[in-house]
């Protein structure tokens, strides 16, 4: 719950913007996990960087993927055709809505 007061109450304040009350709030919950609760031992540390490097990478991979494939889209000028096939078969929209 101090994390949601880091965030919201260092963006609300002025104090920082919300990229920076993430980074806070990360080592917030770092410092609580390591010395409040001791879930991890340090010799755990560089298992979860780990498992926290792939998790991240297979994200921003889906990230590209995704940015390049709306780029391709895009470029083909495939939304327009779609959009004009849609018109086509109607110009009422409730029925251009139940086709979809």
């Amino acid at each position: 719950l101090m994390a949601m007061v880091i965030i919201l109450g260092g963006i609300l304040n002025g104090v920082f913007t919300a990229t920076e009350s993430a980074a806070v709030a990360v080592v917030w919950s770092f410092f609580v996990t390591m010395f409040i609760y001791r879930d991890y031992k340090w010799r755990d540390l560089p298992k979860l960087m780990h498992r926290a490097v792939r998790t991240i990478s297979i994200v921003m991979i889906l990230i590209g993927f995704a940015a390049s494939f709306g780029y391709i889209l895009t470029l083909m000028e495939i939304p327009m055709k779609i959009t004009t096939a849609f018109l086509t078969l109607s110009d009422n929209r409730y029925v251009i809505l139940m086709c979809i």
